[in-house]
């Protein structure tokens, strides 16, 4: 998953990033990108149900603060690895006549 910003401001924002009270910071499960031109974006690493739930960026400087949220909803865990399927076991073949 994949939320993206835009700010604007002088002097610039400082962007950071939460899931509910908690602070994200880039590592393993979580990707953050800043941008010169004051864009950015939060990616979530292999989304698994836990997740789920609000996150939203506080962009700050020293004559204020804004925020942004959204939810991230998980409809299904996906497996690591998805099952092999045997290509040749799905291919079927289709003659048809037309008169």
């Amino acid at each position: 998953a994949v939320f993206e910003y835009n700010v604007t401001g002088q002097p610039v924002p400082i962007i950071h990033w939460f899931k509910g009270n908690d602070q994200i910071f880039s590592g393993v499960h979580y990707t953050i990108i800043h941008t010169p031109d004051g864009s950015g974006s939060l990616m979530v690493n292999n989304c698994q149900r836990k997740d789920g739930g609000l996150y939203f960026c506080k962009a700050s400087n020293i004559l204020g603060e804004a925020t942004s949220s959204a939810e991230l909803i998980i409809a299904q865990d996906v497996p690591d690895e998805l099952p092999y399927v045997d290509q040749k076991a799905m291919q079927r073949k289709l003659t048809m006549l037309v008169k």
